[in-house]
Formats: structure tokens, sequence, C-alpha cells
């Protein structure tokens, strides 16, 4: 099973495309950044967004897409964050003809085991950016932490598919 992990956000969007064979570890085909300019107006990384994730998707060949459900933290950031997860909704729907999946964030990093693990002064962003090098044999910075978290969604969003499947 391919599962292309989105983790969305208004100037960098990570994406890791997974590979889970049905016997064997799961490995990381693809991932990247899909990158808008700070000074670009909404519209512009909105068109931007959609050419980028149409393109990724369908290189990726991937059987089922799993997102990162949108985590506010600051409201201002809201109305422009759910205009790019109704993009990718859009462009799942036009090339997969399906929906996508949806995970919160919480339940990603507890499917991971990131809360537990988190040492003290260490942030969960940071923890998941370290499991998920460590994982998968990774060099993942800082700066790229969109990237570990692309690769944390497509990792939990093949628990969730395995649970429906059954």
């Amino acid at each position: 099973m391919r599962i292309l992990g989105l983790d969305i956000a208004s100037q960098n969007t990570g994406w890791a495309v997974l590979d889970f064979p049905g016997n064997g570890p799961p490995s990381v085909k693809e991932l990247g950044l899909i990158h808008h300019p700070k000074h670009w107006k909404i519209g512009r990384k909105l068109f931007d967004f959609y050419e980028e994730l149409s393109s990724v998707i369908h290189k990726s060949q991937a059987d089922h897409v799993v997102i990162e459900a949108p985590f506010i933290f600051r409201m201002t950031a809201v109305k422009a964050l759910y205009k790019f997860h109704g993009v990718a909704r859009l462009v799942v729907w036009e090339i997969k003809n399906t929906d996508l999946t949806e995970i919160p964030v919480s339940k990603i990093r507890s499917i991971l085991g990131v809360a537990q693990k988190a040492k003290k002064g260490t942030s969960q962003k940071t923890a998941v950016r370290k499991l998920v090098n460590e994982k998968f044999g990774l060099s993942i910075s800082e700066t790229e932490e969109d990237i570990s978290d692309a690769i944390a969604a497509a990792w939990a969003g093949f628990q969730f598919v395995k649970k429906a499947k059954k």
C-alpha cells in the first residue's frame, strides 16, 4: 500500500510518499516541500498550491492521501489554512475520485507514541522529526519539520486504513 502524507500550511506544505509492503517495514519513496514565498498574495499561493499538489498526487501513485487536520494556534491563520485544506480536498477528489483522510495532530502523535517520548524541554514537533529520522534513516533538519510531519501523517494514516479494512 502506498500513502501520501501531507502537512498543509499556507507557506510550506510538507509531503511524503510511504510504501507499506505486506511483509516488510515501511519505506519513504519521495518527500518534499511545496513552498510559497511569504510576499505572495493568497490567490497566487492557492493557485500554485493547486498546481503543485496536483503534480505530487499524480507522481505519487498513492492508494490513499492523508492530511494532518488543521492545528490552529493563531486565529489570524484560520481562514487561509482552511482554504488550503479545501484546495487539497478538491485536488484529491479530481484526481483520485475519493476523499482524503484527515487525522488530528494529537491522534497522529499518539499513534507514534510521541507524546510519551518527548523529553522535557523538547517540543513534540521536534520529537516527531527525531523519531522519523531514526525510523527511516533520514536527516530532516529543523527547517524541514513539515516534511517529518507529513511522514508521520502517512505513517499514522496507514494504521487508520488498516483498521478500516478489518
